[in-house]
């Protein structure tokens, strides 16, 4: 990896584990009771992976699209975030043509 590609991942790294950090103590402070990702199948976070890309495909702004999501599947900001990111880092992307 050059320079620049390390600095990069380690930047996006670091955002991304204070955003859960702090979705995780909005939640608790909350009282939610929402399922973690951890609790949840791949099977299921790939649903959900897959029905929010195409609400958002489909038109839907991003807060809308995650406000359903959020709600259908009773899951957490902070939950929704780790599909995501493991969405992505699996490139769940490319099995959605399939």
């Amino acid at each position: 990896m050059k320079g620049y590609t390390k600095i990069f991942c380690f930047i996006a790294t670091a955002v991304f584990s204070i955003t859960l950090s702090n979705q995780i103590s909005a939640d608790t402070a909350n009282g939610s009771s929402h399922e973690r990702s951890s609790e949840l199948s791949e099977y299921k976070k790939k649903e959900i992976f897959n029905e929010l890309i195409k609400l958002q495909d489909g038109g839907s702004s991003k807060e809308e699209s995650e406000t359903v999501i959020k709600m259908t599947y009773s899951i957490s900001s902070a939950t929704l975030l780790s599909i995501l990111m493991e969405g992505y880092r699996k490139d769940w992307l490319s099995e959605l043509d399939q």
